[in-house]
């Protein structure tokens, strides 16, 4: 074992020194268990991790075909080659709930529920908090690797005085930790990972935000963006993760959040109150993402509604659309659900004696009640819990549900919809050799168990600290076809191409997929990913500053997951380096003084003579107040208490070169009872009166 340790150390610092990133599996994460991990994954060499890693986003899953293959129908394999605890935040770097220090079991045991990105072959996990965990840290296991891996590091946490916790960077840029039920969904067209939240931390409610008036109101959904993932970066912006023990300044703002904000759009009477017990599905339509999600309310209350959320434009938060097409009849609150495209209906699991309930999409509107459904027993023993999973299965036009252990059962209706014809039944024992374990997570199964487009298997999680993933094989499984792999091919620029720094150069590819769609074609420079475009023509702008050969690919994915990558083409850049941005501070004026609990705006001037802005940051002394990454650059700083401060903004350009401003001071002081002005107005001075004499006399006061 402890030669198994070194060779793994060895192979590791040999990675280091290549200009590849060290892949999280490799990682020790500042912990004892880098050197474990190699014993429990069949002894993999580091360098033949880290080949796996930089293909992960791009790569077939055709090892998990071939495990399948060998799997019998209606049997199951347990796919992980790590453990979920192998690649953990480590404590120093794990914001604290009270005195303790949660780790990232909760984000898998409490109230949680996953999605699945078929774009890439990945299952993506967020949660943890009310009551169990503040960290926001984002974890995903690759199909292509079979490993674990962290997708980012979690922010530091503060509480509102307005009576919530938020992260440090604020709500609009990265989420608080929450329960997600089943909420998690996947855009594939949009490529982002997409999260309702719950029960946040830890107030037990939804996102909430600031609004300029000073006063609390409802927030979110948050995007999270897969391409920006890095296990050694904080989700938000840079300067938000915990730095309790050490500052940590080599940990950096990967800005993988964005906060789509809707119900700053709509009247609150027309939205969910929370998403707490909430159950989503997916579905495209007119070439959009379209979620159904249980909520809340509106208004309050623990009454079951359906809304629709459609996502049009990824980078336009405002085209977003958010409607109820359901209301509360009989819903028991439920605890999966899914879209059943056959029959137009959102399916919610419920809890005997109710077991099911539906809403008909057909007539879809805030006045559609949800509806009872009572499906014949087959084969006898079924009890619905709130324990169960539940997803729809396209392929057999069925629905598997499954609480943990061996058994899964299956709920078929008939072609056309109606309230009669519903059957359930529990599958055939399973006789492959191994099978999952009794559930061992206390929220139940919720939104752990998914049905994979990629493979056509359902894939579950269980075991809060290992992170098992299973797959199970329905009878009847018809994989995705093996061949059929996308064509790519670089068209520009010219191989051999030479370029003066600093430039700009576009990068072309044609890209074809026999048997599906082109989901996307991601640029690289070398190993390191310069862009991404989801639509044909396939080009984007390399902001190519910095000397040097290149070796420029091109990948393309298709919607089942497969990929190829083109032939390189080598490009040379000469002269030129990356220059500094500039920036100033333009409000507030030095010296300004304000009166406490005050609201200050900051601005600032940035400008980029060779690149771009990508944000500025501000700060009071060493504290980030905030950040804006669009011009002009500015915050609000509210509820600023008394003292002397000494603002700055940091830009950053697009290249990650950093300059900081001239400081300014300003004071903040308290208000005082200063006495009161007065002056007389009449009569004017030496006036002469005959007595007996009537006299007027005036002023005016001021204070």
């Amino acid at each position: 074992m402890m030669q198994t340790i070194k060779n793994a150390l060895h192979d590791r610092e040999a990675v280091e020194a290549t200009d590849l990133p060290v892949p999280a599996c490799l990682d020790k994460g500042r912990s004892q268990r880098g050197g474990r991990l190699w014993a429990r994954t069949l002894a993999l060499t580091a360098l033949a991790c880290t080949a796996l890693w930089a293909s992960s986003q791009n790569a077939p899953l055709t090892n998990l075909r071939t495990q399948l293959e060998a799997v019998p129908e209606g049997g199951w394999v347990k796919v992980n080659l790590n453990l979920y605890s192998d690649v953990w935040t480590p404590a120093d770097l794990r914001p604290l709930y009270g005195s303790s220090n949660p780790t990232p079991f909760t984000i898998i045991n409490a109230w949680s529920g996953f999605a699945w990105d078929p774009n890439r072959g990945d299952l993506i996990i967020y949660g943890g908090g009310h009551a169990n965990s503040p960290g926001n840290d984002v974890y995903r296991w690759h199909g292509a690797t079979q490993l674990w891996e962290r997708a980012s590091l979690p922010s530091e946490v503060i509480y509102n005085p307005l009576g919530f916790h938020q992260t440090i960077d604020g709500p609009f840029n990265s989420p608080i930790a929450a329960h997600t039920y089943d909420n998690n969904s996947y855009l594939p067209i949009a490529d982002r990972f997409l999260v309702f939240g719950g029960a946040s931390f830890n107030t037990g409610g939804p996102y909430m935000v600031e609004d300029p008036a000073g006063s609390a109101r409802k927030t979110g959904p948050y995007f999270f963006d897969p391409n920006r993932a890095d296990p050694n970066k904080v989700g938000g912006l840079t300067g938000s993760h915990v730095q309790r023990v050490a500052p940590h300044p080599e940990i950096v703002g990967g800005q993988m959040w964005s906060n789509r904000d809707i119900f700053n759009r709509y009247p609150a009477a027309s939205m969910p109150g929370s998403f707490v017990n909430g159950v989503s599905g997916y579905k495209q339509e007119n070439g959009h993402d379209v979620v159904y999600i249980g909520g809340y309310g509106p208004g309050g209350g623990t009454d079951t509604n359906l809304f629709k959320y459609t996502v049009v434009d990824v980078n336009d938060p405002s085209k977003d659309t958010m409607e109820k097409v359901g209301t509360y009849w009989v819903t028991p609150g439920p605890a999966a659900g899914t879209y059943d495209p056959v029959r137009n209906i959102f399916l919610a699991t419920g809890v005997d004696p109710t077991p099911f309930t539906f809403w008909d999409l057909s007539t879809a509107g805030p006045t559609n009640k949800d509806q009872r459904l009572f499906p014949t027993d087959l084969t006898g023993g079924f009890s619905m819990t709130s324990n169960y999973g539940l997803d729809y299965d396209p392929v057999r036009d069925q629905y598997l549900l499954w609480q943990g252990g061996p058994d899964v059962w299956v709920l078929k209706g008939p072609q056309t919809m109606a309230l009669t014809g519903w059957t359930m039944q529990k599958a055939a024992a399973p006789t492959s050799a191994t099978v999952p374990p009794a559930l061992l997570t206390s929220g139940g199964v919720r939104g752990k168990w998914k049905y994979v487009p990629n493979l056509d298997v359902f894939i579950a999680l269980e075991d809060a600290n290992q992170g098992n993933v299973w797959f199970y094989k329905p009878v009847g499984w018809s994989p995705p076809a093996a061949s059929g792999l996308p064509t790519v091919s670089l068209t520009a620029p010219a191989a051999g191409s030479s370029f003066v720094a600093p430039t700009t150069v576009t990068v072309s590819a044609n890209a074809s997929d026999s048997d599906g769609t082109v989901a996307r074609v991601d640029f690289y420079a070398g190993s390191t990913l310069i862009g991404s475009d989801s639509t044909a023509p396939y080009s984007i702008s390399w902001n190519a500053s910095t000397a040097g050969s290149y070796s420029l690919t091109a990948v393309a994915v298709d919607n089942l997951g497969g990929s190829t990558t083109s032939s390189p083409v080598a490009v040379t850049v000469t002269g030129g380096s990356n220059a500094a941005p500039t920036v100033s501070l333009s409000a507030p004026s030095a010296g300004a003084s304000f009166t406490a609990p005050a609201a200050i705006t900051v601005s600032a001037s940035a400008s980029d003579s060779d690149g771009t802005i990508a944000r500025v940051d501000f700060y009071a002394g060493g504290t980030l107040i905030g950040s804006d990454s669009s011009a002009p650059y500015s915050i609000s700083w509210s509820n600023v208490a008394a003292g002397s401060y000494s603002l700055t903004a940091v830009a950053v350009d697009n290249l990650g070169a950093s300059t900081t401003s001239s400081a300014v001071a300003v004071t903040v002081g308290t208000a005082s009872n200063a006495a009161p002005t007065v002056s007389l107005t009449a009569p004017a001075g030496g006036t002469s009166y005959t007595a007996p004499a009537l006299v007027t006399l005036s002023a005016t006061a001021a204070d």
